[in-house]
């Protein structure tokens, strides 16, 4: 597969590039819930259905330059609205939606500040979260709610225009846990910087599987386990962040059933792995990941030793434990 030197196009033009060259390899394995169904999607359908959202995007009335917040759980259509967005010029943005420990009547008005400092266009959600979102009174007439059940794949292209390097190519939200949530605009440029230095520094092969549960809303999940892999022409395993937490071990069924290579924990997944599947019976060989990479947490040596000591049985070294730095402020 060719290198990023070889490809210094945009985002979106990495991604048209693979289409066209491992058409009917698989970009994305979406789980279900539980680890159960799942959708396989290649790169050539990725790229119509990313087309499907940027027609709807364009008839929607987002210009280039327009904020597109998503507010999507787990879901097959996530990627394809991201850089659907993206075709169309637009800014897009991750965004969390509630869990069971957060309350609507809580969680949406605390997003009002933001919502009117971001000014989005448009709001990819499904319709649920967008009657929530009305009901609280989030958005105002400028913005329009794209149903994302309702977007089909493209029949035809979208046009695609390579953009100035340096544009700003998405939003990435800080957590919001001590204060509004800040948006941090990285340009395409200093993404596929990021991408090309961090595959190099990791060696990241051709064959090579990333295995992940992480949300995409948070840049760990959404650099490490979509856009690398995507801008790369590699595949990525994804599962739903609720689903993992009740269930665990649906993380090594992953990465047994799809030669998983590569993982990105914070610590503290790391001691929930421990607790929990670290006491079943051996279930999956885990000698083949590469690399089980600590990160966004401070990153602790006594749970590595924990880590390494409760999954040996498993094929677990301790060489394969490593550690990164990631900050999208920076």
């Amino acid at each position: 597969m060719p290198s990023l030197d070889e490809t210094p196009q945009d985002l979106v033009g990495c991604l048209h590039q693979n289409a066209e060259n491992f058409a009917d390899n698989t970009c994305l394995h979406v789980l279900g819930d539980n680890g159960g169904a799942v959708d396989n999607i290649t790169y050539s359908e990725l790229w119509l259905k990313a087309c499907g959202f940027a027609w709807a995007f364009e008839a929607a009335g987002v210009a280039p330059g327009d904020v597109v917040l998503i507010f999507l759980n787990h879901h097959p259509d996530m990627a394809a609205c991201y850089f659907g967005a993206m075709q169309a010029g637009a800014i897009p943005s991750f965004m969390s939606c509630p869990s069971a420990k957060q309350h609507p009547e809580r969680y949406w008005p605390a997003h009002r500040t933001l919502f009117q400092r971001i000014g989005p266009r448009a709001i990819v959600t499904d319709g649920a979260q967008a009657g929530q979102m009305k009901r609280y009174g989030l958005v105002n007439e400028t913005a329009c709610f794209i149903d994302v059940d309702a977007v089909e794949k493209a029949d035809k292209p979208f046009k695609y225009h390579p953009v100035d390097l340096d544009q700003v190519a998405l939003l990435q939200h800080s957590s919001g846990t001590t204060g509004l949530k800040k948006g941090m605009a990285l340009s395409h440029r200093a993404i596929l910087n990021q991408v090309r230095a961090y595959s190099g520094a990791i060696n990241l092969g051709d064959d090579d599987t990333i295995v992940s549960w992480l949300p995409l809303y948070h840049d760990m999940g959404l650099i490490t386990s979509l856009i690398m892999p995507l801008a790369l022409g590699r595949t990525a395993v994804l599962m739903d962040p609720f689903q993992w937490t009740v269930r665990p071990g649906m993380l090594f069924e992953a990465i047994a059933k799809y030669d998983g290579r590569f993982v990105w924990l914070p610590n503290f997944a790391f001691e929930h792995l421990c607790r929990t599947t670290g006491r079943m019976d051996p279930f999956a060989d885990l000698s083949g990941v590469r690399a089980f990479i600590n990160c966004s947490e401070p990153c602790k040596m006594e749970t590595f030793q924990r880590f390494a000591d409760t999954f040996s049985i498993w094929g677990v070294r301790p060489d394969q434990l490593q550690a990164c730095y990631a900050l999208a402020e920076n």
